[in-house]
């Protein structure tokens, strides 16, 4: 499938980075903790209906930071 994020998506990470107390280490929590497992909830249903997933796209949705996933299927 074909990968792609929106520029904001970095800059949210990176933002989130910049607290004193988690510093980069968090750029590693926020992906295995919040992206991945929500982009796989998300490809997980489209396969689950027999579907073949074409293109990803991350965004982020609202000011609080909540990623969104666009996903064409086939």
């Amino acid at each position: 499938a074909e990968f792609s994020y929106h520029e904001d998506v970095i800059l949210h990470i990176v933002g989130r980075c910049q607290e004193v107390d988690t510093g980069a280490r968090n750029i590693e929590n926020i992906l295995n903790r919040t992206v991945l497992p929500e982009l796989a909830t998300e490809c997980l249903a489209i396969l689950a209906e027999g579907k073949k997933i074409s293109k990803i796209h991350i965004g982020v949705h609202d000011e609080e930071g909540s990623f969104s996933y666009e996903i064409q299927a086939e």
